[in-house]
């Protein structure tokens, strides 16, 4: 499987960035976007991400 995890595209507009993976023949577009004004630290997003994931929350 090819798999090309560089960012293809890394736009930086405000608190939003934009990259293109390619894996194969499929190409991704992920988009990030941040809010700089929540108490909630990325430890504390990670942590609730996987606990929901997990069916735990």
């Amino acid at each position: 499987m090819n798999k090309s995890m560089e960012p293809k595209v890394n736009n930086n507009e405000g608190d939003t960035f934009v990259s293109e993976y390619k894996i194969g023949h499929t190409t991704y577009t992920v988009e990030l976007h941040f809010n700089f004004d929540r108490d909630e630290t990325l430890d504390d997003v990670i942590r609730r991400l996987m606990l929901k994931d997990s069916g735990a929350a």
